[in-house]
């Protein structure tokens, strides 16, 4: 019954939504850091953004822990362009507001070279998580609010057949006397355009993802642990008048690595089907998603079989029916409004969980 009540309530505020609201623009775009028309001109600039979010999934398993936030990613930067060089250096201010108050100052300093026509190298502030645009099976939405920023080297190839991503996103450096483990990820990235031609296109992609834990110092017991993703998968898709329609298959594998004896299996595998409708004010989804022994560190924990806080297991396999909307409530220049909210039921265990998220841009 609470979970019939739950449905009706999230549709019925979704109608209203696209009742009385004028929107333009896909809310995807909100989680990319964006850069003013200014970063692209020679010389000096200065850049502003603000991501302002509220934030909430109602997850009762204990495998996917709840979530709930209303905060801020603030960044302010300098920045520098003369011929292939781009310099930019500032900070990020990311918050969450109420008691406590969780807050964290970031900093912001980058260098991009172009190496030759469609191949940049970053280093320092990486263009990501969100610019890899891994699915959210691989990247979810709290872990992108969490961690809004990543570090290290990163390689992009984008000449138009193709889109290249590759890059190290260092977060743990260890030193002598630390009892902590270095920790990174590595992930490579690939979108092949196959086709684009008369409304139709056809995209593959390639993803391999590498999260490691190890090199301890003063930790000679401490276990190496290396987990592994992959994911291989095509999207074709027709433009109709207004209307965009895709449909969409992936395939994901898992193995685990060395000495991690938290998971009593070495691999894993996932899939999704997906139907996904779209146009410049809405975009509308269902998908089908079966998981196996599947674990991924980053994405979305609705997903996961696997607490990895906890180090617990709850069954495994999971066969979940998904749904979702992502609309657009304001778009004004240099501010933006958007909603999304997404419905998951298990096959299995007849659960429904959900999560909604309302979330602003400014740009300056």
């Amino acid at each position: 019954m609470k979970n019939l009540f739950t449905l009706n309530y999230i549709g019925q505020a979704l109608l209203a939504m696209l009742l009385i609201q004028q929107v333009d623009a896909q809310v995807t775009q909100f989680y990319k850091r964006p850069v003013s028309d200014s970063t692209l001109s020679e010389g000096f600039s200065l850049h502003g953004s603000s991501l302002l979010y509220f934030r909430n999934n109602e997850y009762f398993s204990g495998a996917y822990p709840g979530f709930t936030a209303l905060g801020a990613n603030n960044e302010l930067s300098g920045n520098y362009r003369h011929g292939r060089h781009f310099i930019s250096t500032g900070m990020m201010y990311s918050l969450a507001f109420g008691q406590p108050m969780r807050h964290r100052v970031l900093p912001v300093i980058t260098y991009q070279y172009s190496l030759a026509r469609h191949l940049n190298i970053v280093m320092g502030t990486l263009s990501g998580p969100a610019e890899h645009k891994l699915p959210q099976e691989l990247l979810g939405l709290d872990r992108y609010l969490y961690h809004p920023l990543e570090y290290g080297l990163q390689f992009t190839y984008q000449p138009g057949w193709m889109d290249a991503d590759i890059w190290i996103d260092w977060r743990n450096n260890i030193m002598h006397g630390d009892s902590a483990q270095e920790e990174f990820t590595q992930g490579s990235r690939f979108i092949f355009h196959l086709l684009n031609k008369g409304g139709w296109n056809i995209d593959d992609n390639a993803i391999l993802l590498f999260y490691h834990n190890g090199g301890q110092i003063d930790r000679s017991d401490a276990p190496t642990m290396t987990r592994i993703n992959y994911s291989v998968g095509m999207n074709l898709s027709r433009q109709i008048s207004r209307w965009k329609y895709s449909i969409s298959g992936q395939y994901f594998g898992f193995y685990n690595d060395e000495d991690f004896t938290a998971f009593p299996w070495k691999e894993g595998n996932a899939y999704s089907i997906s139907l996904q409708a779209e146009n410049a004010t809405l975009c509308l989804g269902t998908a089908f998603k079966n998981f196996h022994h599947f674990f991924t560190l980053n994405g979305d924990q609705v997903f996961s079989i696997f607490n990895q806080y906890e180090s617990r297991i709850y069954g495994e396999s999971k066969k979940l029916v998904t749904g979702f909307a992502r609309i657009q409530l304001m778009n004004i220049k240099n501010f933006k409004i958007g909603f999304g909210a997404e419905l998951y039921h298990d096959l299995n265990s007849r659960h429904t969980d959900y999560n909604y998220n309302i979330i602003g841009r400014f740009l300056f």
